[in-house]
């Protein structure tokens, strides 16, 4: 997929709006400051490397995060249309699906994911490498790092929902969604709610992306 450059903005704007109507306060000053001085970085941003993968264009990380938004609350009505009664607040919600992948796009020592000339590697649908000269991290580590940094507290369910948000996908996170004793239990659900999204959104996308090529073939 290729975004024009109206695209690309009008993405960008959708995702600030909702900041803007979402927070207030220091907790909005800061996304926002946060957000805008990273401007060009997540406008152009990936969602991930490969193109089989979802959204490897430049702009799909934004959209990326659009769909988890809308997909969160989608998911929130559903349960919600069921009988459910949430143990997170609205907030809570838009920040984690909102901050969920931020740390995909790099911090002060440079981007993410970067371009390439080697034609093996395009060959093979990896139309971006990540990084070697920044830190490595985890995707979720690194945006709790960037988001502490700003100086942007959050709560722990906030947290946890960002670090879960791969579910059992990331090895490391099978201590907190497997157990079996009530004390070691989640005590919220947002993790499932934003992984459900996070799925939904991935599958969509590369949903798109397959027909997309089979009409350009």
């Amino acid at each position: 997929m290729k975004l024009n450059e109206k695209q690309l903005v009008d993405n960008w704007k959708k995702l600030l709006s909702i900041i803007e109507d979402t927070f207030e306060g220091h907790r909005k000053d800061k996304l926002l400051a946060l957000y805008n001085s990273n401007a060009e970085r997540m406008i152009l941003a990936p969602a991930s490397g490969r193109d089989y993968y979802h959204g490897s264009f430049p702009g799909g990380y934004v959209i990326h995060i659009l769909n988890v938004i809308s997909f969160s609350l989608q998911l929130h009505q559903l349960y919600e249309r069921n009988g459910y009664i949430p143990n997170y607040t609205y907030s809570e919600l838009i920040f984690t699906a909102m901050n969920h992948d931020l740390g995909k796009i790099g911090d002060d020592d440079g981007e993410y994911f970067i371009t390439h000339n080697e034609r093996w590697r395009k060959e093979r649908g990896e139309i971006y490498v990540h990084n070697g000269k920044i830190r490595h991290m985890d995707v979720a580590d690194r945006g709790l790092w960037l988001l502490q940094n700003a100086g942007i507290n959050i709560t722990q369910t906030e947290m946890l929902a960002i670090k879960l948000h791969d579910g059992l996908y990331d090895e490391c996170n099978k201590s907190y969604l497997i157990n079996y004793t009530e004390d070691r239990q989640l005590r919220d659900d947002l993790p499932h709610i934003i992984h459900q999204a996070d799925m939904m959104a991935t599958i969509l996308e590369k949903n798109k992306w397959k027909n997309g090529k089979k009409e350009n073939k």
